[in-house]
């Protein structure tokens, strides 16, 4: 089982989609902490992490 999982893993990295899909979710994770009022650290003028924990399943979904 470690060994699909494993030629899987590689092959999806080895693969223009996987670096596509990690870029749009860290630059929608960034947006969302840092840019958008709504949910931006900045606004609060403490790290909190519960921007990620809260919106980044539905970035990743997307």
């Amino acid at each position: 089982m470690i060994q699909v999982f494993a030629k899987e893993f590689n092959s999806f990295l080895n693969s223009l989609i996987a670096y596509m899909v990690i870029g749009v979710f860290l630059t929608g994770i960034g947006l969302l902490m840092w840019v958008f009022p709504d949910t931006s650290v900045l606004e609060y003028g403490f790290a909190d992490m519960d921007t990620l924990f809260s919106m980044g399943p539905y970035v990743f979904i997307f």
